[in-house]
């Protein structure tokens, strides 16, 4: 007896249920994540100038790199208060030595025009968590590595600091 084209096993009808699924989830996300965006010229960390350690970071779509290719930085973890008035991001310094730095950047949005914060050390081989910015607080969750733990092991002590945002952008 011969079936009919449009009667297909069970597996069949479970795997494209399936890629219909992850398809539809792939191509709806691009427009959630534009639902829930900054506008895009606003506080564009990945295109400044910092100076850390005496040293000019050019940035460049969030990454900097020296001439001589030692030493790598990238910003990570922008947060944007409600407001639209606060942002704060985090840059990662690898120098090229044992450790990977980390710094909070602060930013302040004041009649229009931005004024960026020097960067602020937050820890050596940490993990960030979250940056949160609201209002004029900048809150940043990391593991850290308790007294007396290899920096070499994972971070592992929950760690919460937090910053005041000024009118001009610095943080206190």
């Amino acid at each position: 007896m011969k079936r009919p084209f449009f009667s297909l096993s069970a597996p069949f009808w479970a795997t494209l249920l399936v890629l219909t699924i992850v398809f539809g989830g792939i191509c709806a996300l691009p427009s959630l994540a534009r639902s829930f965006s900054v506008p895009s010229g606003l506080f564009n960390f990945g295109n400044q100038t910092f100076v850390l350690n005496h040293e000019v970071l050019h940035f460049l779509n969030g990454f900097s790199r020296s001439p001589d290719g030692q030493h790598v930085a990238r910003l990570t973890n922008r947060s944007v208060n409600q407001s639209m008035t606060r942002a704060a991001a985090i840059l990662i310094d690898n120098p090229s030595g044992s450790g990977i730095f980390f710094y909070v950047v602060g930013a302040a949005r004041v009649k229009g025009r931005e004024s960026y914060s020097s960067p602020v050390f937050v820890g050596d081989r940490i993990k960030i968590e979250a940056v949160h910015v609201s209002a004029e607080i900048v809150t940043v969750h990391y593991l850290d590595h308790p007294a007396n733990v290899p920096l070499g092991l994972p971070p592992t002590k929950p760690v919460t600091v937090t910053y005041t945002i000024q009118g001009d952008g610095s943080l206190h």
